[in-house]
């Protein structure tokens, strides 16, 4: 009995974790021809897509690659496996490139001249151009196809995807999507879109979009739904560690110890003693995962250092001595992965621990022990009727409450996320007085402005004015009306909280002039310019985001995360953070279709705190016999 007779063809077709150890022939590293047996990280893969199908999904995976972990190998061998097996199979593989195409082209034709003979089905027709590449399976005597006998009829093609037809009338089995984040500008993603809804939606279609990281495009956007959940794509993500080929022995135990004893210092080492934490805990994660024994504290961290040895070999020698780069071809989280392709303001060294502080305080999909931010709106519980100087009447708010989304009515939109509430005035544990909190708003008022389709947003980011952390943040499309509406709110509910709203370009000018002129709000933020001393106060409201405080904004932010003390919890924040880039002028901008609204309230926040005195409170007051302090022109 055969090895196809007794394993049975649906289980090879069907089994995506036992068919390329048994069937697939790969060329190793060392040049040799080898079984195609899976890495764990693939397996991973190869059970996920199973799991949906029995679950009756569509199988569909986005895959976030590091280097030598095998994903397009794999994707390639999935191609084979299903094409080559099920008639009337129509598997698309999609490169950036000519070269690509090339490549990916040539290990699906080896694995399937390897393919055992009674399941290698013969070539009827191939195509071989410089930008397509196609084999046909099925009957090769062209009578018998006349008379009808097509054979298996099965067909994979390799394109570009700058030549593949994406509007043509097909309906894909198997789609392949390789390097897409590399997928030139608009034109890519709509590629993209085009190919994906040509698969349908039964559990027996798969789709593999798969690239290394290229910035915050359409692919980024891709991965965050499907850690989102919202996709129904598997988010698989494998850290440079999970290679055993990534270690470094070390030559006597007295090497390692001096090792050990030196992590975290010299160039490369601002990263180790994170990672020295990180790597412990995913080797216990995947020993619960696959079942493996439990290895001694010894072996874990021997294994650790061994990791930690070859990444500082690694960075000078496959990284020019460039950390970033090392992040983005050996990622140790998907979010290293996806460095800007612009020269970052803030380096992603600094951004990865917040971004990974942000999945307890502002986590995707929150769960009962890092719940997350409430989302709610403000509203006022008591009004004072004012007039107006054109006969108008104002209900300016005196008093403000915190309302969640729950108890909104149904047109009350929730566009403000909560961490915190104002502390209000208190005693300590002997019973002395303490102040109220104080806080700093930054607003920046969007300019209507497209960004490569990326319509910008109002965005306001409240910290605390002591410990400097964000405490809300609000973003929407609203009327400036109504954005100045809910900047007094925000304000009112946090103690009379200095508001700082941006001026540059004129867009927040009716923002600045609404808080003064119309609410008489009691703490706008006044600048402070020499060279407009003697104009009215009420014309210097504002914060001017220019040619000599942007740099002081920038460089105060990268100062915040350097020292750790720059308290964002928000994931959006730390996103708009990875995509601020400079370009070849020296000008920082958020990348094509990119937004960096909520970052620029944060900086302007961060260094408005900085440079206005904390107001004083009465249980200051009566502490201190000194003179009354104020704020600008406000008290």
């Amino acid at each position: 009995m055969t090895t196809v007779e007794a394993d049975g063809k649906r289980r090879l077709r069907e089994d995506f974790e036992a068919y390329p150890p048994r069937m697939l022939k790969i060329v190793g590293a060392d040049g040799v021809v080898v079984p195609f047996n899976l890495k764990a990280p693939q397996v991973r893969m190869a059970r996920g897509l199973m799991a949906q199908r029995e679950a009756g999904q569509p199988m569909r995976a986005i895959i976030v690659k590091a280097r030598k972990v095998g994903f397009s190998t794999q994707a390639q061998g999935l191609v084979i496996q299903r094409a080559t097996l099920t008639p009337h199979h129509y598997a698309l593989v999609v490169a950036q490139g000519t070269k690509a195409v090339g490549e990916i082209f040539g290990i699906g034709r080896f694995m399937w001249s390897k393919l055992p003979l009674e399941i290698r089905p013969e070539i009827s027709a191939q195509r071989n151009g410089r930008g397509e590449k196609m084999m046909e399976f099925g009957q090769p005597a062209g009578h018998l196809r006349l008379a009808g006998d097509f054979g298996l009829d099965s067909t994979v093609e390799v394109s570009t995807a700058t030549e593949v037809d994406a509007g043509r009338g097909m309906t894909i089995r198997t789609l392949h999507l390789s390097e897409v984040a590399h997928w030139k500008g608009e034109r890519g993603a709509a590629t993209k879109l085009a190919l994906k809804n040509a698969v349908p939606d039964d559990p027996d279609s798969m789709i593999l979009e798969e690239s290394t990281a290229n910035g915050h495009n359409h692919f980024k956007d891709d991965w965050d739904a499907a850690v989102a959940g919202e996709s129904g794509y598997l988010a698989i993500f494998t850290p440079w560690f999970e290679e055993p080929s990534y270690r470094l022995a070390f030559g006597s135990k007295a090497e390692m110890q001096q090792f050990e004893a030196s992590l975290g210092t010299g160039k490369y080492g601002d990263d180790e003693p994170e990672l020295a934490k990180l790597i412990p805990e995913k080797i216990r994660e995947w020993e619960a995962e696959w079942g493996w024994p439990r290895a001694s504290e010894k072996d874990v961290r021997r294994v650790t250092l061994e990791c930690l040895k070859w990444r500082r070999y690694a960075i000078p020698a496959k990284c020019n001595g460039d950390v970033d780069q090392f992040h983005q071809e050996y990622p140790s989280t998907a979010e290293e992965a996806f460095l800007s392709s612009g020269r970052r303001v803030f380096p992603a060294k600094l951004v990865s621990p917040v971004l990974r502080r942000c999945e307890e305080t502002d986590p995707v999909m929150p769960t009962a022990e890092h719940p997350g931010p409430a989302r709610g709106a403000f509203r006022a519980t008591k009004f004072r009727t004012v007039r107006l100087p054109r006969g108008e009447t104002l209900e300016l708010p005196l008093a403000v409450e915190w309302v969640p989304k729950r108890k909104l009515e149904d047109d009350v939109p929730a566009h403000w996320l909560l961490w915190q509430r104002p502390t209000p005035e208190g005693e300590d544990e002997k019973g002395r007085p303490t102040p109220a909190g104080r806080y700093v708003a930054g607003i920046d008022v969007m300019s209507g402005e497209e960004n490569e389709g990326a319509l910008a947003r109002h965005a306001i980011v409240m910290i605390d004015h002591r410990s400097l952390r964000m405490v809300a943040l609000y973003d929407s499309q609203a009327d400036v009306d109504v954005l100045t509406h809910e900047a007094v709110l925000a304000g009112l509910f946090f103690n009379r909280a200095i508001l700082a709203p941006e001026i540059t370009g004129g867009w927040g000018i009716p923002v600045a002039n609404g808080l003064g002129r119309k609410y008489h709000y009691p703490r706008v933020f006044r600048r402070e310019d020499p060279a407009e001393r003697m104009s009215d106060p009420v014309d210097r409201l504002g914060f001017s985001t220019d040619a000599r405080t942007k740099p002081m904004m920038e460089a105060r932010g990268v100062e915040l995360l350097r020292e750790g003390t720059d308290g964002i919890v928000s994931r959006l924040v730390a996103q708009q953070m990875l995509s601020y880039v400079r370009d070849r002028r020296g000008r920082s901008q958020p990348e094509p279709g990119k937004l960096s609204d909520a970052l620029m309230a944060w900086m302007i926040a961060q260094v408005v705190a900085q440079s206005s005195p904390i107001p004083r409170d009465p249980v200051e007051r009566k502490r201190s016999s000194s003179t009354r302090r104020k704020v600008g022109a406000w008290d």
